[in-house]
């Protein structure tokens, strides 16, 4: 099969994608890294038609999509081998291996070194392994010793070896120390804990400064304090020097530190608050830090922490460490809900477990904002001239060069935007949508698309899309080699509603279009698809092409073509116009439900008989015919629907309603309604007959109902 466009995902597949690529990069270099990859190709394999595809175009399916939602700051060099025509799974081993070979010759800091492996760390504020006599310093401050520089890091050759050992990023915890004034170490030591091994690896990366491995099960504390006499003394650490001409006899002393004695393996821990390290630090030990500390050692000076701020700008909560940890972590070791770095009332309730009862804790209770629905908030929105429409609305977040050509003016994010006065994240809230639209155009397109329904600046990923420019002859070519889009005809004829999700090599009609130098959007208009094809297709006068400009169209000349046409210039001829060519019959160049729009009526003749009467009574202006004389029958009921599903042979049963072909799908009636009336019966968002993911939802429902009748057949 020909490679396939990237899927047109239903913005919960996409929702959920785009967790899953989050935990990818999350997990990148931990034991389970590549667990997400398997679920992202999973929900791949769940998009309709995928059977149809080889593992091959699965594959490049995953590549797009990954390229289009990784973030190109952190992971470029990733970005840049997924480009390359080579398995995804390989593509992402191949670019761990290297970049953990890296390490060996690293320069990099051991922060950066921590942060790009996506191990937790955390600085602690005091010196880490003490040292025993402070050697002389001399009056201009030098040292008194040569230092020879090391051409490895020690960081980066343990986590190597450690990795090879089956321990990953996500098996360890960093704490890193601070060099006290003159002393003679270039770098601070830092302390590798492994808590499921129950073993700690005190490392330094200045030459001459020993490894040291030690038993986690005696008090951190106390270890962080050491010097390095009483490291093997008191607490029996076992020390390792590094011999750069006999890097494996290191490796090996390493390996019979930790694993010699066949320790006593834990299962593997959850790091991520660090629950499992913070248990041996004890709210004693950091109410006796606080109350030392001149910044916050009373009760008003602890509920006077601003509760925003940044380096250099004073102490605030965010910025406050006690033993390393931070505001949010020492409130989980005191069983205290909730964060107080975002919440003046956790920040009392933490602050009354560390210094007691006190005034300065007693707040007034936190004025609520009244409930809003969501209906509320798309009232707001559609009232607001700044926001209400799809343009505007992604306007808001992306003032790029695109949206700006389509709305005509400049624009600039709203940092302040209120909606029912609340923030664009509380928004999103209140429509079940997870991630913040401040931060990423994709989520602002999935709540646009929750307010004001499916619209083209919507498509999501857009960045898909884009991520291969093709040329403008690919896409010709694209189009030449489809047999179901090949001629002109063919390509006038493409219905309006598979419009919205056709892709020519990614792009949308729209994007190709733009692509081509138009502006105008085919998704909506026959005239701009027309214009296109004439194009593509390098031939203007081809008689498909002369589709009339819908704006220039007027009442006078659809009445003129309505009274030349024999075959509905009555009203009997006009009524026995069928459903299908209700949803296809064009008249003087527009379909019936613009004919009605441009009488200003709000009907749909294409899909009701008695609004094709009504339209019929204006046009041939003989309201009084009897052709015209609907009888309105009442529609029917859940109940009628389900009685008539189960008494067709065709589809009465799930796995029949399934396997109904889309051509099936468009010609069946139940209780003389179609199937997107009957989902909107059911409460279902949506046309069955295009989407195999709603088909199946509705009959779901339908028989979910029919198990449970009383009358079921056995």
């Amino acid at each position: 099969m020909n490679q396939p466009n990237t899927p047109h995902t239903p913005p919960n597949r996409w929702q959920s994608f785009q967790e899953h690529t989050k935990q990818l990069e999350q997990k990148l270099y931990s034991e389970d890294g590549l667990k997400p990859l398997i679920t992202l190709e999973g929900l791949i394999r769940e998009i309709p038609h995928a059977q149809e595809w080889t593992n091959r175009d699965i594959d490049h399916v995953l590549k797009t999509a990954l390229i289009a939602t990784l973030q190109s700051a952190t992971h470029q060099e990733l970005l840049d081998a997924l480009k390359q025509d080579d398995n995804t799974i390989n593509t992402i081993l191949d670019y761990i291996s290297r970049e953990i070979d890296k390490l060996k010759n690293t320069k990099a800091t051991a922060q950066e070194i921590l942060e790009k492996f996506q191990i937790q760390f955390r600085q602690y504020k005091n010196q880490i392994v003490g040292t025993d006599k402070q050697v002389p310093i001399n009056e201009k401050g030098n040292k008194q010793f040569e230092q020879t520089e090391i051409p490895v890091s020690k960081l980066g050759l343990l986590i190597e070896y450690l990795r090879k050992q089956h321990i990953y990023s996500d098996d360890i915890f960093v704490c890193i120390g601070e060099n006290k004034p003159k002393t003679r170490r270039e770098t601070t030591y830092f302390l590798i804990e492994i808590p499921r091994l129950n073993r700690g690896i005190l490392i330094c990366e200045d030459y001459g400064e020993a490894t040291y491995i030690i038993d986690l099960s005696e008090h951190r504390e106390t270890i962080f304090a050491a010097t390095k006499r009483q490291l093997k003394e008191c607490h029996g650490a076992i020390s390792i020097e590094l011999n750069l001409d006999d890097l494996e006899s290191w490796y090996s002393n390493i390996h019979q530190a930790i694993f010699g004695d066949n320790i006593d393996s834990k299962e593997k821990l959850d790091l991520q608050d660090f629950d499992a390290l913070r248990a041996t630090i004890s709210p004693k030990i950091i109410t006796e830090h606080i109350l030392k500390s001149e910044d916050i050692n009373t009760p008003e000076k602890w509920m006077n922490l601003k509760g925003n701020g940044y380096r250099g700008q004073g102490l605030s909560k965010p910025t406050l460490k006690v033993l390393g940890m931070g505001l949010h972590a020492i409130a989980t070791i005191f069983g205290v809900q909730g964060n107080p770095i975002g919440s003046r009332y956790t920040m009392a309730q933490l602050g009354i477990k560390i210094f007691g009862p006190h005034p300065a804790f007693n707040l007034s209770p936190r004025k609520k904002l009244p409930p809003v629905s969501q209906e509320d908030i798309t009232l707001e929105v559609s009232q607001n001239e700044e926001i209400n429409t799809p343009e505007k609305w992604m306007a808001l977040i992306i003032p790029n060069e695109e949206i700006e050509a389509i709305i005509g003016e400049r624009t600039t994010f709203k940092s302040t935007m209120k909606i029912c006065d609340r923030g664009l994240h509380g928004v999103a809230r209140i429509f079940g949508i997870l991630g913040n639209p401040e931060k990423s155009p994709k989520v602002m397109a999935e709540l646009g698309r929750k307010m004001f329904g499916e619209h083209p600046i919507f498509e999501i990923p857009s960045a898909i899309e884009n991520i291969k420019a093709p040329t403008t002859t690919e896409i010709i070519e694209a189009i030449i080699t489809n047999n179901n889009i090949n001629t002109p005809e063919k390509w006038m004829s493409i219905l309006h509603r598979y419009k919205y999700q056709m892709r020519l090599k990614g792009l949308t009609l729209f994007s190709v279009a733009k692509l081509f130098g138009l502006t105008e959007s085919p998704n909506r208009s026959q005239h701009a698809m027309a214009e296109l094809g004439k194009i593509i297709f390098k031939n203007p006068d081809h008689p498909a092409f002369q589709v009339p400009d819908k704006s220039k169209i007027t009442i006078q000349d659809i009445e003129r073509a309505i009274s030349t046409s024999s075959d509905i210039n009555t009203p009997e001829g006009w009524m026995q116009l069928t459903a299908t060519e209700r949803s296809t019959h064009k008249i003087g160049g527009l379909t019936l439900r613009d004919i009605a729009k441009l009488y200003n009526l709000p009907l749909k003749p294409n899909r009701s008989r008695s609004d094709m009467a009504e339209l019929g009574k204006i046009i041939l202006k003989n309201p009084d015919h009897p052709a015209f004389q609907i009888e309105e029958t009442p529609e029917a009921n859940q109940e009628e629907i389900v009685q008539e599903v189960l008494a067709t042979a065709s589809i009465n049963t799930l796995d029949k309603w399934i396997a109904l072909t889309q051509k099936e799908k468009l010609k069946l009636k139940i209780c003389g309604l179609g199937l997107y009336a009957i989902a909107g019966k059911f409460g279902i968002k949506g046309n069955p007959s295009t989407s195999s993911a709603i088909m199946k939802e509705l009959g779901e429902i339908i028989f979910s109902k029919i198990i449970f009748r009383e009358d079921t057949p056995s």
